[in-house]
């Protein structure tokens, strides 16, 4: 993977580019709720979605929302494209129908079922057909987020959720961003595999990491 990527200079990536190189491309972006009460953070995924639909405006890009905001309204070079929210949280419980835990156990009893009954089960389910469906999940992790430095309620969903999105079998990309620092031995070697699993990881300066 690669750290030495500014934000500036991520649209520029030679491996960015190639992950991206698809036409018609499907993102779904994590990390950057466009409703958050934190507007640093509805600006990074507000930023985020008018890049991608300015460079490629025949993409696809849906955003995670852990309320019950169905869509968000983004001003853009060419207009003001709707863009859908999807109903996506870290849970280990199977009873929360967007939670992490529910979306892992759909993926692996899909992969045993034909595929008529796996089509159904995912279409029922928002939060697994959005991450299936994408060919590139961004996360921006609220952008200082991928930290043990807020403690451990919100280092475990950070890294939950991006490795139910690895698990899932989708290239999870590390939009710009500061990363750690990581505090714990068990803490340090989770990340670890999470960055080494990751098609691209990208942070805001050399003192990001």
């Amino acid at each position: 993977w690669s750290s030495d990527v500014c934000s500036s200079d991520l649209t520029k990536h030679k491996q960015f580019e190639s992950i991206t190189q698809m036409l018609n491309n499907r993102y779904l972006l994590i990390g950057c709720e466009l409703t958050a009460g934190n507007l640093g953070v509805a600006a990074l995924g507000c930023s985020l979605v008018r890049w991608l639909h300015d460079s490629q405006p025949s993409c696809k890009i849906s955003v995670q929302n852990t309320g019950r905001v169905d869509s968000c309204e983004i001003e853009t070079a060419d207009g003001t494209p709707r863009v859908p929210c999807v109903p996506l949280h870290y849970g280990r419980s199977l009873r929360a129908r967007s939670g992490t835990r529910r979306v892992e156990m759909l993926h692996t009893c899909g992969r045993m079922a034909p595929a008529p009954v796996r089509s159904w089960a995912f279409a029922c389910n928002p939060a697994i057909e959005a991450v299936t469906k994408a060919d590139v999940v961004i996360d921006v992790s609220a952008g200082d987020s991928f930290t043990e430095l807020y403690g451990a309620q919100r280092f475990e969903p950070q890294c939950g959720i991006k490795e139910t999105v690895l698990g899932l079998g989708r290239p999870l990309v590390l939009a710009p961003q500061t990363i750690g620092p990581f505090r714990t031995t068990a803490g340090r070697e989770r990340a670890k595999r999470i960055l080494e699993q990751c098609a691209l990881v990208a942070t805001r300066d050399v003192f990001g990491l």
